[in-house]
């Protein structure tokens, strides 16, 4: 009979070597054989789930970091290990739970603090990640990836001086760290430090000249009109907004232009009118799509964002959706559409010529067009010091006439609210002219 609890060291060290080859489903099968001769072995069970995880065999490491708990009730490495699976499958308040019985064991791990403070953000408590990250900070202030997420936190809130103090200690502790300086840019420009927030930018881009968003933000600062954003940008721009997004635009921001455009629509066509494929060009959440789904009789919405299109389907609004670029989905489309909807779409994308090009080729007859711009007064279109775009009422009739549309209506309003400020512009209704 065995009376030793955990294996000898040769036999560990055949484990670790297996996980360091990554070969987990033969670590599995060692470890298992293992537990047969030393059954009690906690040591093992904790190994087994690290084993699992790495299979992605969730509930089987669940299993065993739970056994490991049971064999030894105070073995910290076993609840972190599970607070971090339940971490992985967005079980946040278990992890929570974990994590603080872990702590309850090892009370001066930074680390465990700092997960702590991930998993009550992605609850959407700040508060409360802000105070857990804090007490990280008062175990160990040299952790620049916690001060870095502490700056997030901070700006997510639009707590900026804050968010400033906390990327310039992440600076302190790493002076190339991109994210920082990044962060730190986008910061200094929500409080109007413009030649500061260009500093930054630039430094970004002497530490890595790829940075596509980066170069996009400095142009918009220098005055300097781009044809189009990175894709990189639309995409990082929305997702990190995605989960506050119809709160934003809608409580914040005063933006009502879906309700303008159906309204629009509305007055133009008959009120029985009914719409048979309907495409919504960046269709976000659904804020569209919801206003118009009565009158469609196929809904397809795209986006760039992959979050954005989560909480999109999450709604059941859209008969299709895809995450994919505009122009890449009128080109590989083979249906046509009679009505097509952008809504504040275009202020992220320069020229629109393009897009009015294959949305004539993929439209019916009569097809509908309907769509937001913001107001440019001085040129066809350019980048603003927002990173948005903007364009005139006569660059839109240039490029109508010459795709064949008609403009059968449209509204200069109100877009939406920006800093305290009114912005505006105009709504579109066009129709496609058709051959004679």
């Amino acid at each position: 009979m065995n009376l030793k609890i955990n294996p000898k060291k040769k036999e560990l060290e055949e484990i670790l070597t297996l996980y360091k080859k990554k070969q987990f489903t033969k670590g599995e099968i060692k470890i298992k054989k293992l537990i047969n001769v030393y059954s009690k072995s906690f040591f093992l069970y904790n190994l087994l789930g690290v084993f699992s995880n790495e299979q992605n065999k969730i509930e089987e490491a669940i299993n065993s970091y739970k056994k490991a708990i049971k064999l030894k009730p105070d073995y910290s490495d076993a609840y972190y290990n599970l607070a971090t699976i339940y971490k992985k499958t967005f079980r946040f308040k278990k992890a929570i739970q974990n994590y603080k019985e872990s702590l309850k064991r090892k009370p001066e791990d930074a680390h465990t603090y700092f997960n702590i403070g991930l998993m009550f953000e992605s609850l959407g408590k700040f508060d409360e990640a802000i105070n857990y990250l804090k007490k990280a900070l008062k175990i160990n202030d040299h952790l620049p990836g916690v001060h870095f997420q502490l700056g997030i936190f901070f700006k997510k809130i639009n707590r900026f001086e804050e968010a400033v103090n906390s990327f310039n200690q992440t600076i302190q502790i790493n002076p190339n760290h991109e994210g920082a300086h990044f962060n730190l840019g986008t910061v200094l420009e929500n409080l109007d430090k413009i030649n500061d927030a260009v500093n930054e930018y630039q430094h970004v881009l002497k530490l890595n000249p790829d940075n596509s968003i980066a170069k996009h933000l400095l142009n918009s600062l220098n005055g300097k009109t781009t044809p189009k954003p990175p894709d990189d940008y639309v995409i990082d721009t929305f997702d990190y907004c995605a989960d506050i997004f119809d709160y934003h635009l809608v409580q914040k921001l005063n933006y009502k232009i879906p309700q303008k455009i159906f309204k629009l629509v509305k007055k133009t066509y008959p009120q029985d009118h009914k719409f048979v494929k309907v495409l919504d060009l960046g269709c976000g959440t659904g804020l569209s799509g919801k206003m118009f789904k009565p009158f469609s009789k196929e809904l397809t919405g795209i986006d760039l964002s992959k979050k954005m299109i989560e909480k999109a389907k999450s709604k059941k609004i859209y008969n299709n959706l895809e995450q994919i670029e505009i122009l890449q989905f009128l080109n590989k489309t083979t249906k046509l559409y009679d009505l097509f909807l952008a809504t504040d779409v275009f202020i992220y994308v320069g020229e629109l010529e393009k897009i009015f090009s294959k949305i004539l080729e993929k439209s019916t007859s009569n097809a509908k067009f309907c769509f937001s711009i913001e107001e440019c007064k001085d040129k066809e279109f350019k980048l603003l010091q927002s990173a948005r775009y903007a364009h005139s009422k006569k660059y839109i009739e240039r490029i109508s006439q010459k795709y064949g549309f008609t403009i059968k209506n449209f509204l200069q309003t109100e877009i939406r609210n920006d800093k305290k400020k009114s912005i505006r512009g105009y709504i579109f209704i066009l129709e496609k002219r058709n051959k004679k």
